[in-house]
């Protein structure tokens, strides 16, 4: 039998926000949000960029931006997983390299 958890309410939703990991950005054009990235530790679990907005640029600023952040923090790495042959091309111009089933760029 299939269950599903109960929704969180809005104070444990943020809750959960605040004691994790994790990061939010976003990628702001003329007060639109095109992109978004979450990350974790020095894992990009999440990296999008609307449809729209692709191919001109956006996605290679907004993670050249991100990269900086993370090296600032002193990380060593990026881990990220891909699976779309698009995006697999995006991360390989970015210098990652697959490595199993996770793409690796030591910086």
């Amino acid at each position: 039998e299939t269950t599903i958890d109960p929704p969180l309410e809005y104070t444990e939703y943020c809750r959960e926000i605040d004691e994790a990991d994790r990061e939010y950005y976003m990628l702001v054009d003329e007060n639109k949000i095109i992109g978004t990235v979450t990350i974790e530790g020095n894992i990009i679990e999440q990296f999008v960029i609307g449809r729209e907005y692709q191919q001109n640029g956006n996605g290679r600023v907004f993670y050249e931006v991100l990269e900086n952040i993370l090296r600032s923090k002193g990380k060593k790495e990026i881990i990220l997983s891909c699976h779309y042959a698009g995006s697999i091309a995006f991360w390989e111009k970015m210098g990652f390299r697959k490595n199993g089933r996770f793409f690796i760029k030591e910086m």
